[in-house]
């Protein structure tokens, strides 16, 4: 057994981290030595105003932690609670936290311990990991500044029918990217709306909108552009990507003969 004691009695300190190879997870323990806890960029980042949360609710006597422990492995790497136990240290309460023998930082993405995880919390998570394919898209992400579902859309080459990221299995690192070419001629085209629908251009609803387009064989670019030129006003904002490859379609054809007219597939 570990030289730490259960809840209400240990305090350990950073010459105990080799003496927990026999603690089990169900037991939990309490410290003041803030120190101790060593804090990984591949967790997500440890934001200000989730702190701060987490201080008032300390002040209001909401004491989270005793409820629900921060969870570490024997490293003392933080898996999960770095803003309760960051918020704790400012409020000079205890830490109450649980070891894991088995869980590390690369686990706990997938396994969601931390409710309310961002997809930007994932993307960063897994990327710091060496992940080849979260790393390129969080390229991609800062290039193009498109969102984490559109941009993992046109990634994995799923424009049509990949839009969700938990379709693509990007929560639990099983993302991959496709054709990182594609994507990126697709982005560089959507950007060239931007004169345009200033407001909405890089919204989810929009960029599936022109992919179902761009998807169609029929569909000239340029002639679209040339358009947008001349009738760029005609383009309204939607609430619906339905919508908008309706406003699409009606633009590309705008004072061109019947039998030229292309028609898009229609969202469903």
């Amino acid at each position: 057994m570990s030289n730490l004691t259960a809840s209400k009695q240990s305090q350990p300190s950073k010459a105990q981290k080799n003496a927990l190879k026999n603690v089990t997870d169900s037991e939990t323990y309490e410290t003041i030595e803030y120190n101790v806890f060593e804090f990984d960029n591949k967790n997500r980042p440890i934001e200000a105003a989730k702190v701060n949360f987490f201080v008032e609710k300390f002040k209001e006597g909401k004491f989270y932690l005793k409820d629900f422990p921060a969870v570490i492995n024997e490293s003392f790497v933080v898996l999960d609670g770095q803003h309760r136990i960051k918020a704790a240290e400012i409020c000079k309460l205890p830490v109450f936290f649980k070891v894991s023998e088995i869980l590390q930082l690369e686990d706990v993405p997938g396994l969601q311990l931390n409710a309310g995880w961002s997809s930007a919390d994932y993307l960063n998570s897994y990327a710091e990991q060496g992940n080849k394919d979260y790393k390129i898209m969080k390229y991609f992400v800062k290039k193009y500044k498109l969102g984490p579902s559109a941009s993992a859309a046109l990634l994995a080459d799923r424009v049509t029918s990949g839009f969700g990221l938990k379709r693509l299995g990007f929560e639990t690192g099983e993302f991959k990217v496709a054709n990182l070419k594609k994507a990126e001629l697709y982005a560089q085209r959507i950007w060239d709306f931007e004169p345009y629908i200033r407001k909405s251009f890089r919204t989810t609803t929009f960029v599936r909108a022109f992919c179902s387009m761009m998807e169609n064989e029929k569909y000239d670019h340029e002639v679209m552009m040339e358009k947008m030129m001349k009738f760029g006003t005609l383009l309204r904002p939607h609430v619906d990507s339905k919508g908008y490859l309706e406003n699409l379609q009606d633009v590309y054809n705008y004072h061109t003969a019947g039998k030229s007219k292309v028609m898009f597939v229609t969202l469903n």
